[in-house]
């Protein structure tokens, strides 16, 4: 953990990759008729993300949040965004808020909307699935529970929006 130039002082900065906005409904369409095209645009839009969190880092942040979809995977790629997410945090000592939309392999099961916070030793201090508006957006409800982090800057937890 680096430390700030005032004691109560925390740096956020905060990551939203344009590029990401116009891809989305072109990604949906992708994950249902072709998985490869699919993965191929996730995998452009999380390069995306990271590398605008990269330019970020100039200012010397403590904390790094993206923004709600920001990142879409399938099931069976998201363990790679996550390990770049934790490869990211223990490289540049952040604590790293990532917003990830899973979509299921198969139509049997729902889209999962979940938040994980990275710690800056590359860790996942939490895992929340979100649990409000998922009968609107058609995921896997959470376990209604708020889920939090001890860090030295105070309690931290999902924005109101992921509960």
């Amino acid at each position: 953990h680096k430390k700030t130039e005032a004691a109560n002082e925390i740096r956020v900065a905060g990551v939203i990759a344009q590029e990401m906005r116009p891809a989305f409904p072109q990604s949906m369409i992708f994950s249902m008729s072709d998985r490869p095209a699919f993965e191929e645009e996730t995998s452009l839009i999380a390069a995306t993300n990271f590398e605008a969190a990269k330019t970020a880092m100039a200012d010397k942040p403590d904390v790094v949040v993206f923004q709600e979809g920001a990142f879409f995977s399938t099931s069976e790629s998201e363990a790679d965004v996550l390990a770049e997410a934790k490869s990211f945090s223990a490289e540049n000592g952040v604590y790293l808020v990532l917003p990830a939309f899973i979509l299921p392999e198969s139509t049997d099961h729902k889209a999962v909307n979940r938040v994980y916070i990275i710690t800056p030793q590359g860790e996942v201090g939490l895992d929340h699935i979100k649990f409000g508006g998922n009968q609107i957006e058609g995921t896997e409800p959470g376990s209604g529970e708020l889920k939090t982090l001890e860090t030295p800057f105070g309690v931290a937890s999902p924005a109101p929006g992921l509960m």
